[in-house]
């Protein structure tokens, strides 16, 4: 699917998951990523996004 692929495709325990994120998700997202981060500059406490994590089981 290469490298920019916008798909997520999990495999874990014999089921395959896909999913391909949507505008109506990824508005929202945004905006409490922005509200977050505004939060946390406000108190000068230190962050790292790490944008989609994959965690591995």
């Amino acid at each position: 699917m290469g490298e920019k692929r916008t798909t997520r495709i999990a495999y874990s325990q014999g089921s395959l998951e896909i999913m391909a994120p949507l505008p109506e998700h990824e508005i929202p997202k945004d905006l409490i990523s922005d509200i977050v981060k505004i939060l946390l500059k406000a108190k000068d406490i230190r962050y790292q996004p790490f944008g989609s994590t994959t965690f591995k089981r």
